[in-house]
């Protein structure tokens, strides 16, 4: 059971945002009213209240179901989906490309900054949903692809610098095969009162989002009276966003490349700011002064972290070059001279133990093999 919420932590100081994980439902005359949870940084049990709760678990949807004893009809059907990596030089596209691969399903390339990625696979998944991980079938399945349809390059396995998988929890449908699945969500209500939401694509979250809250404003008005105003999410600008179209980000792309390269940075490090923090990406570029005597690449990894430990609730290394940054994807080459700035960074921030940092950095290398080498 993995749910992993974010609460701020009062005993600490209003600006400490910790992780903690759900561990069981709290029931009063057969209605859910909250959740028993525990601190995965102190380690402390804590409850919390609520007058609904939603599952947005994604793969674990159904256990949460079953824990609530109301897993019944349908139910999820998990595929594994991944993505590789390559050096823009070993795979020049220059703009996204869709292409068939021999057994009938759809692959694309996507090249961004100064790599290309390709994905993605479509296969049953039943391992263990908490480490989902890329193997040399999955690898080799995409390289088939790709070099069938442009067999000049020769992509080969050595060639594959990063990688990622994940699952996708798909509602089952009987007699389909993973790639002949719905992506379309669905809401299920038990009840005991709990919402779950499962299936839907990343790219339609916000969508998702607004589903389900609409679901608890009419739950909340038809048990409570309350009365809410129409959804209003299509007008609320996410964090670092204020953009009018694609044609004002690619002005402000340039603008901010002008700056990187004031700063002595490559040219694709403003595309890569733009693309991680929008407007704030002038705030990164500010806080570099406070680096200036140092190399310029890590100049820049301290004013990002400096930024996502204030901003962006990052508690550990994993938190920034994954979560945050994406840098263990699109620009792995650059964490592996980075790890002790961006440990001893993060420990000047977060208090570190010797032993916290030790464990920092050996999650760093540790997350490195992991998405470069394949069993």
């Amino acid at each position: 059971l993995t749910i992993e919420v974010l609460k701020t932590a009062a005993r600490h100081g209003a600006d400490v945002i910790n992780y903690v994980k759900a561990r069981d439902f709290r029931y009063q005359d057969g209605r859910i009213i909250g959740i028993s949870c525990e601190d995965m940084l102190s380690g402390d049990a804590l409850s919390m209240d609520a007058d609904l709760v939603v599952s947005a678990a994604g793969p674990w949807v159904d256990e949460l179901r079953g824990k609530n004893q109301s897993l019944s009809g349908r139910h999820l059907y998990l595929t594994k989906g991944v993505h590789i990596v390559f050096d823009y030089t070993r795979f020049p596209v220059r703009h996204a490309v869709y292409f068939d691969v021999p057994d009938g399903r759809m692959i694309f390339a996507i090249p961004r900054g100064q790599v290309t990625y390709v994905g993605t696979t479509d296969t049953p998944y039943k391992g263990e949903k908490s480490h989902v991980s890329t193997n040399k079938e999955d690898v080799q399945y995409l390289l088939d692809g790709v070099n069938n349809t442009f067999p000049t390059l020769k992509l080969g396995m050595e060639d594959v610098i990063s990688s990622w998988a994940g699952l996708r929890p798909l509602i089952h449908e009987e007699g389909k095969s993973a790639s002949e699945i719905s992506r379309k969500d669905e809401i299920f209500e038990s009840e005991t009162g709990l919402i779950s939401i499962a299936g839907g694509k990343l790219t339609g979250y916000r969508m998702m989002a607004r589903r389900v809250v609409d679901r608890v404003a009419e739950r909340l008005e038809s048990r409570f009276g309350r009365e809410y105003e129409p959804c209003s999410t299509e007008h609320i600008v996410l964090e670092g966003g204020a953009f009018s179209g694609a044609k004002e980000v690619a002005t402000y792309a340039q603008e901010i490349g002008l700056h990187v390269m004031d700063k002595h940075l490559q040219p694709y490090r403003g595309q890569y700011l733009v693309s991680n923090y929008g407007r704030q990406a002038e705030e990164i570029l500010e806080k570099m002064e406070d680096f200036a005597k140092d190399d310029p690449e890590v100049a820049l990894v301290r004013a990002e972290i400096w930024y996502c430990v204030h901003n962006e609730m990052i508690h550990n290394a994993l938190d920034f070059v994954d979560r945050r940054s994406g840098r263990l994807y699109f620009d792995v080459h650059s964490i592996r001279d980075l790890i002790p700035t961006i440990v001893s960074e993060l420990a000047e921030y977060l208090d570190w133990s010797a032993e916290k940092i030790e464990e920092e950095s050996r999650v760093l290398v540790d997350a490195l093999h992991a998405v470069s080498h394949f069993e």
